[in-house]
């Protein structure tokens, strides 16, 4: 009987963890959007000839502000990385001076899909 409690007590404690820990993860990714959305703004504020490319800007930034200690725990759904892919891979270049470094980083997120 007493058996069955435990295990019964440690499955809610480890689904309660993942919760968590996803409920976690989606607020990192909500603060990442949120700080690129800001960067991007603070950009077009001194470049206002490269409004017509915002996307493409602000994918550059959410990639440059994830933490490269959390690349590896990181998911990201295939639609975020085709964005992504899209927008940093077959973009013109030479539009953002980090537009190389971000292309470089998520082909390291890649990796560890």
């Amino acid at each position: 009987m007493r058996t069955a409690i435990r295990k019964r007590t440690s499955t809610t404690t480890t689904t309660r963890l993942q919760i968590k820990k996803s409920l976690n993860i989606d607020v990192f990714l909500k603060q990442i959007y949120l700080r690129a959305e800001y960067f991007t703004q603070r950009y077009m504020l001194c470049f206002p000839n490269q409004k017509n490319h915002a996307p493409l800007i602000k994918s550059i930034y959410r990639v440059l502000l994830i933490p490269d200690n959390c690349i590896q725990g990181l998911r990201l759904s295939d639609k975020t990385l085709l964005y992504l892919i899209v927008h940093l891979k077959f973009a013109e270049k030479g539009i953002h001076p980090l537009q190389e470094q971000a292309y470089e980083k998520l082909q390291i997120i890649l990796q560890f899909q």
